[in-house]
């Protein structure tokens, strides 16, 4: 990158990197956040709020969601 800004991290000499410095994260699995989201059954914003905030507070800035989670009835992996 040749000392240039960027908004990506990258990887340098194995490590991560922002804008030439050491990234470091603490991420988690929220697999429902996108279930949370959703305008339909299932949706609730406010809660998709307050969980967002506690885990902004508890320092967690990387998240890992799962897209897709619901089906039919006949699916037995899913979110009733």
């Amino acid at each position: 990158m040749n000392g240039q800004s960027s908004s990506f991290v990258t990887v340098q000499n194995g490590r991560l990197t922002l804008n030439n410095q050491d990234y470091m994260y603490i991420g988690t699995n929220f697999w429902y956040g996108a279930n949370l989201a959703s305008q339909g059954p299932g949706g609730n914003r406010p809660r998709l709020l307050r969980e967002l905030d506690r885990l902004h507070s508890l320092g967690i800035n990387n998240l890992r969601i799962q897209a897709g989670s619901e089906g039919p009835n006949t699916e037995p992996w899913r979110i009733i």
